[in-house]
């Protein structure tokens, strides 16, 4: 097996470059993303800023090529200030796991989910179990780009693994993705801990270039369904992560129950108290009404879907909630959860 493509510097002009067919092998510690827009979008990006790495690679299997691109700006990474002089217009953010584009019905239904991201209002969406593109029979298909088109948002998405079967019979690379009202910079992806033979997790990030809370970073996970201990390996590698990073939050699919109530706190699992002794503060426990169960969508029992800010620029977090409603009953297996805050000018510096 040859080994990973050789790391060469390209400005995002250059991207449309020749194709080498090679098996994708990555390193414990690549980052790798791929970078999409809406239909009548633009890359907003600097050439001079931004380094995008390339490495193609060649599945046998289905005989399709996929494209994986890496952007890291220096510039917004590891920066402490927003970009803003004053208090902003409330950001809402949402995290979502979209069941592998099938609905509780097994459709694959982009509209509905447009639609759950329409009701909210979201400004920023972190979505996991995605697969780009989705190989339906022999067709390529890619829900994540039409998403996009529909909400006249960009995109980015970080693969973690390949999914050979997927209830329906879908194929495809699947990982987490973000979906953003602004434009994205610095899209990394960040590969995380886990034990021999379980499925690869990952950690997307992204940064806001602009808009009213330009520089604020995006993270979204999705953290191992089976063990607790593996999912602490992986949350402590992600803030490992994060402790580069100036103001972000973290969202996703953690696949471990959080509790509401006076006395929960007193039993959150490890994962969660991680988080907590990090600094992290879960959006929903502190302002959240009710159970907040996100899974499974028709009759939740468990909240593991979550919206962490760091404690330090939680100032403005000022709404919590987890969505529900006829149309979010059938288009995943998940419900939402979404957070809306601004950034006072105590909170940039």
């Amino acid at each position: 097996m040859p080994g990973a493509a050789p790391v060469r510097m390209k400005t995002a002009a250059a991207l449309a470059g020749s194709v080498n067919r090679r098996r994708f092998t990555e390193p414990a510690r690549a980052r790798s993303a791929v970078v999409g827009r809406s239909a009548g979008g633009r890359f907003h990006c600097r050439s001079s800023q931004v380094a995008v790495f390339r490495n193609r690679f060649w599945r046998e299997e289905t005989g399709m090529l996929y494209s994986v691109v890496v952007l890291f700006d220096p510039q917004r990474t590891g920066s402490n200030r927003l970009h803003s002089s004053r208090k902003t217009a409330p950001l809402r953010v949402m995290t979502y796991n979209i069941h592998r584009w099938a609905g509780e019905d097994g459709r694959l239904d982009v509209g509905r989910l447009a639609q759950v991201i329409q009701m909210a209002r979201s400004d920023v969406i972190g979505l996991n179990e995605v697969l780009h593109p989705v190989m339906i029979g022999s067709r390529n298909y890619e829900p994540l780009r039409e998403l996009a088109d529909r909400l006249g948002m960009v995109f980015a998405f970080g693969p973690s693994g390949w999914i050979d079967r997927n209830g329906p019979g879908w194929r495809g690379p699947a990982g987490n993705a973000l979906l953003s009202r602004y434009p994205l910079a610095g899209v990394v992806n960040t590969l995380l801990p886990g034990l021999p033979g379980a499925k690869q997790r990952s950690m997307l990030g992204a940064t806001l270039s602009s808009g009213p809370m330009a520089g604020l970073s995006a993270f979204v996970t999705h953290l191992d369904h089976v063990f607790e201990g593996t999912r602490l390996l992986q949350i402590r590698a992600a803030l490992d992560r994060l402790a580069q990073h100036g103001p972000h939050f973290l969202c996703g699919d953690f696949n471990t129950p959080g509790f509401q109530g006076p006395h929960s706190r007193r039993f959150l699992p490890p994962v969660l108290r991680s988080m907590r002794r990090a600094g992290y503060l879960d959006a929903f426990d502190a302002l959240g009404k009710g159970a907040g169960h996100t899974f499974p969508a028709r009759s939740p029992l468990f909240r593991i879907d979550f919206l962490f800010f760091p404690m330090r620029w939680a100032h403005g977090l000022h709404l919590a909630q987890t969505l529900d409603g006829a149309v979010t009953r059938r288009a995943s297996d998940h419900r939402p959860v979404v957070a809306e805050w601004s950034w006072p000018e105590t909170a940039a510096a």
